[in-house]
C-alpha cells in the first residue's frame, strides 16, 4: 500500500491567487484569515480541500493521490468546507 500524499499549503500563492493588482487591503485581510483558517483544518482534509480547490482536480483524482476512496474524500471535503465556513463567519458581514 502506498503512503498517501499531502498538498502543501503555499500562503503566497494563496494571496496571489485571491487579490489582482486592484485589491483593496480589506481583501487581502480576508485572504489572509482564510488561509489562518486552513491552516487550523487537519491535515487530511487541507489536503483535499487545496487539491480540489488550488490544483482542480476530481474526487477520483484525489481520491487516487490520498489512497483513499471517493467517498472519503467528499467527506472530507464536507468537513472542511462546514470547519472553513463557520471559522470565517466572524469576518465576513451578513
Amino acid at each position: 500500500m502506498r503512503e498517501p500524499q499531502y498538498a502543501e499549503l503555499d500562503e503566497q500563492t494563496l494571496i496571489d491567487s485571491s487579490a489582482d493588482t486592484t485589491a483593496t487591503a480589506e481583501q487581502t485581510q480576508l485572504a489572509e484569515r482564510l488561509f489562518g483558517e486552513i491552516r487550523k483544518l487537519p491535515i487530511a482534509q487541507r489536503s483535499v480541500w487545496l487539491l480540489k480547490q488550488e490544483s482542480g482536480l476530481g474526487l477520483k483524482e484525489i481520491a487516487d493521490l490520498t489512497n483513499s476512496t471517493v467517498e472519503g474524500v467528499k467527506s472530507r471535503l464536507r468537513y472542511a468546507n462546514e470547519k472553513l465556513r463557520t471559522g470565517m463567519q466572524k469576518y465576513v458581514r451578513s
